[in-house]
């Protein structure tokens, strides 16, 4: 689960809850850090309600506003809405220089590798994007 951001109680690399990246299926995570899927968007009048957007964590639903807000009392709640951390891997070849550099892909890395490479391969690190 990931930690928590002490200055403003966020989930550590996570961003803010972006609708549009929602309905694109960018993965969502609660204010605690718990996946949260995005299930349904009331359309209609916009005295219809405040709460237009459906979301799942685990296995109950609740509703949001458009920026992700569960409602509550107090400014945060637990459930309020972020766009979850993003990873992707990258290939790194390393040397014994104390050197190393990064590609997108692992052809990459061995095309632009020297024969001094470390283990003589690149090797797939997982980062926050």
């Amino acid at each position: 689960m990931p930690t928590l951001n002490e200055n403003h109680n966020v989930p550590a690399n996570s961003k803010p809850f972006n609708l549009i990246n929602a309905i694109k299926g960018q993965k969502l995570i609660t204010r605690n850090g718990k996946p949260a899927q995005l299930v349904s968007i009331k359309v209609g009048d916009a005295g219809e309600g405040i709460f237009p957007l459906a979301a799942s964590v685990g296995c109950d639903e609740y509703s949001f506003t458009l920026d992700g807000c569960f409602y509550s009392d107090s400014e945060d709640h637990y459930l309020d809405l972020f766009m979850a951390p993003r990873e992707k891997t990258v290939y790194v070849n390393l040397y014994h220089d104390k050197y190393c550099y990064h590609f997108e892909t692992e052809d990459e890395a061995n095309e632009s590798s020297s024969s001094d490479r470390i283990g003589g391969k690149a090797y797939p690190v997982t980062i926050a994007d």
